[in-house]
């Protein structure tokens, strides 16, 4: 089981269930869904999503982005800028 929130708090006692996910702003050009079903589909088979998201999110490396959130996202996706 997952929780998929923009506020880290909403998973903090389990954040190894936590994806976290930029609020919603940018209309069209807004990305993170389109990233987050691309984690999403990737991780339907594993037997624990806890590791994937340990090992993906790294939630210790978060103040290293805290001027640039979306580079964050980014990077963790794997997304291209087009």
């Amino acid at each position: 089981m997952v929780l998929v929130d923009n506020a880290a708090y909403s998973y903090a006692a389990q954040p190894d269930n936590g994806i976290p996910i930029l609020p919603y702003y940018h209309g069209k050009s807004d990305f993170e869904l389109r990233a987050l079903e691309k984690y999403i589909l990737n991780m339907v088979m594993a037997s624990d999503v806890r590791q994937i998201n340990r090992q993906t999110f790294q939630f210790h490396q978060y103040r290293n982005y805290y001027s640039n959130p979306e580079r964050l996202v980014e990077e963790i996706y794997m997304v291209e800028e087009k």
